[in-house]
């Protein structure tokens, strides 16, 4: 079964998939970005991205579904290579998704764009011992290394949403800025 985003939601397509029980990988396409997600008896399993392979299935889920356009393909069963496996339903799993796709989309329009390179402020006004460990978490991320505000979402042990707060958090407190901004 091949089509395309547009003519056949994902959302949708996964329900549809998941009702009528199929076993096998939907690869979804949307220009160079290739996801799988598979399929166990209708349930998702596993899903993962070309762009960002160590994001957990969840997040892949999530980001999968704000896709407005691609094609798709249902294959028969592929190997994933993770051991890591989702055992939630999947209505549960579109549900958390969606919600999380629209939270995150009133959350994105508070932060710079997405490949804005940020940064550690020097000297820092606020104390860490004020950072929440997973607050300490997102900012050890541009603390490493310089990183976009697309790579603090893409490494960041939290879903998106959770990453976006704490970085505009992050940002309004003075720990981190867009260089050059």
């Amino acid at each position: 079964m091949t089509g395309t985003i547009a003519e056949v939601p994902l959302p949708d397509l996964i329900q549809l998939f998941s009702t009528s029980k199929k076993t096998g990988t939907l690869v979804v396409m949307q220009g160079t970005i290739v996801a799988r997600i598979h399929l166990e008896q209708g349930k998702i399993v596993h899903a993962s991205l070309s762009d960002a392979p160590s994001l957990t299935s969840m997040k892949a889920i999530t980001r999968v579904l704000s896709w407005d356009d691609g094609t798709f393909e249902l294959l028969g069963p592929q190997p994933h290579s993770s051991a890591e496996t989702i055992n939630l339903p999947t209505e549960h799993i579109l549900m958390e998704g969606l919600r999380q796709l629209d939270e995150l989309r009133h959350k994105q329009a508070k932060l710079p764009p997405q490949q804005a390179r940020l940064g550690v402020v020097h000297p820092l006004e606020s104390r860490l011992a004020e950072l929440t460990p997973a607050e300490l978490d997102v900012f050890q991320l541009a603390l490493a290394a310089p990183v976009t505000v697309q790579g603090v979402f893409d490494r960041a042990a939290m879903n998106d949403v959770e990453a976006a707060a704490i970085l505009d958090k992050l940002l309004k407190k003075k720990y981190l800025a867009v260089e050059g901004g």
